[in-house]
């Protein structure tokens, strides 16, 4: 593999996809895996793979915040609570955590345009989150097909995965904290 095959592969994968730094480094670091045998020249071409992805970085071809953000937008998507969707988009996207954090307020604000304020403020956000994970998944009060005990249960553990509170998971499938024991 030459050194321009392996910059024709990076912008080819950075126009296709909104990546990191370290995303496109570890891309990169893996097609040489791949395609060399000898040491030195994968040596050689490791070396190289910082500073194409920093060269990428400067034309705009590569983007930390961009990176964070798609994910972030995914996660929420998937029906998981803020905090854990900042986590999982940050280690997803890899890039630091603060700057999935820096990106949810605006993200939610995008995601969920009937939420007003601040989403951390009112106590009934974790409700309104799981409630739209629930609705937008058919699950709990929006299953099309029977209600029982048994659903129920399926369904408080699926939001429970993706970080949501008893209490809030509680009320946004119209239970009582002992409806199910």
């Amino acid at each position: 593999m030459s050194l321009d095959r392996l910059y024709n592969i990076a912008v080819s994968y950075s126009q296709r996809y909104l990546v990191s730094e370290a995303k496109l480094i570890e891309y990169l670091s893996r097609k040489i895996h791949l395609a060399t045998t000898n040491d030195a020249e994968r040596g050689k071409l490791l070396s190289q793979v910082p500073s194409i992805a920093s060269k990428l970085a400067r034309l705009g071809l590569v983007n930390d915040k961009q990176a964070a953000s798609a994910k972030l937008r995914s996660t929420l998507r998937s029906g998981y609570a803020p905090r854990l969707a900042s986590s999982l988009a940050a280690l997803k996207a890899k890039v630091d955590i603060d700057v999935s954090n820096e990106m949810l307020p605006e993200t939610l604000k995008e995601s969920f345009p009937d939420l007003e304020g601040g989403w951390e403020e009112e106590s009934n956000k974790g409700e309104f989150f799981a409630r739209t994970a629930l609705s937008r998944s058919r699950r709990g009060p929006f299953r099309i097909s029977d209600r029982n005990k048994k659903t129920d249960q399926r369904d408080i553990a699926w939001l429970r995965r993706r970080g949501y509170r008893y209490e809030d998971i509680c009320k946004a499938m119209d239970l009582e904290p002992d409806d199910l024991f």
